[in-house]
């Protein structure tokens, strides 16, 4: 009995094991609307029966050019794990859509050579994901807001913003409104709020 119970658990194992994958992409940052250097990470994705999938950006570190006074001093900022639950996830054919906005409390990370994590020290912070991912690449966009800073992650090659453009609706005029560099301009879609293109709730939205 003990023997069939344990077969039993190493199959259901298994079969969880089939339902991930890890990805390595590049990574571009940009820190209220200022590009930070370029730098590749793991995203490891992790699928569910019920049409969504667990994405974890391991060992996520703001990147900064070097200062001129001090050449050899690493001015890298650990921020941690962003580890999002239940992400929404359509399948297309071929390849997935994936879609969330939730507050969460980044993790520290496990890289042995970083340490002083900043997102263990931060109050649970909003980020926004949207992007595709397919069996060889991840492309998303992810907005991390930090209050005094918003954080523009690009996985890959981003997505395309075009193919997201969704009317107004009830639902995402509660939300807040940033612009397209991840600036918040607006707690919420008003009638005071310039025309132009915005993105709120992940999505894109185009103001007339």
């Amino acid at each position: 009995m003990k023997k069939f119970l344990l077969a039993l658990v190493c199959g259901y194992l298994s079969c969880m094991a089939m339902f991930a994958q890890t990805y390595t992409e590049t990574i571009l940052v940009k820190v209220n609307g200022t590009p930070a250097p370029e730098t590749t990470n793991t995203i490891e994705v992790t699928k569910h029966d019920n049409g969504t999938c667990d994405f974890l950006l391991r060992n996520f570190v703001l990147k900064a050019e070097p200062d001129p006074m001090f050449p050899d001093t690493d001015m890298s900022n650990p921020v941690g794990n962003i580890n999002l639950k239940n992400v929404k996830m359509v399948d297309k054919g071929g390849y997935y859509e994936i879609s969330t906005e939730q507050t969460i409390q980044i993790e520290a990370g496990d890289d042995p050579t970083l340490s002083d994590w900043l997102g263990p020290q931060l109050p649970p912070v909003p980020i926004v994901l949207n992007g595709t991912m397919d069996k060889e690449h991840i492309n998303a966009a992810i907005q991390i807001n930090l209050m005094i800073m918003q954080i523009n992650v690009t996985i890959g090659k981003g997505v395309d913003n075009e193919t997201a453009i969704h009317s107004v609706t009830a639902e995402s005029q509660r939300k807040a409104v940033y612009d397209l560099n991840g600036i918040r301009v607006a707690e919420e879609l008003n009638s005071s709020i310039p025309a132009g293109a915005y993105i709120v709730g992940g999505k894109k939205v185009i103001v007339k």
